[in-house]
């Protein structure tokens, strides 16, 4: 959790920088997608359910928030924040056999090869 209550507004969700004022979407997911790697699912959740007002009428999500001014920021409905979102919601809910695929631990079953380079599991015979 370093530098948790630098990143992440409570009930708002994950800003891009420090600094600034605003949370954005694809972000906000992406956090949510380390802390089930994490094991840290009911904040991977909560962080994902704070981002229900950035959901778009017409379908999609709004990239941001800016929480001093109260208003979307950036105005605009990216393709990969929708895409940030599906995984998040994949990871959470198991909706897809690859809905592990980000946050599964990824340790070798193979024994190393001479030289101390190791295979992934999934790339061996």
């Amino acid at each position: 959790y370093a530098r948790w209550t630098d990143f992440v507004e409570p009930g708002l969700g994950c800003r891009c920088v420090a600094d600034q004022p605003w949370v954005t979407a694809a972000e906000t997911a992406e956090l949510a997608l380390a802390c089930l790697a994490a094991g840290k699912a009911e904040q991977a959740r909560s962080l994902i359910e704070n981002l229900a007002p950035l959901r778009a009428k017409q379908g999609g999500y709004w990239m941001g928030w800016q929480f001093e001014e109260n208003i979307v920021w950036p105005f605009e409905r990216p393709s990969w924040t929708s895409g940030a979102l599906i995984l998040a919601a994949d990871a959470l809910d198991g909706l897809s056999p690859g809905s592990d695929l980000l946050v599964r631990n990824w340790v070798s079953e193979t024994p190393a090869k001479a030289g101390g380079e190791a295979l992934p599991a999934f790339l061996s015979d």
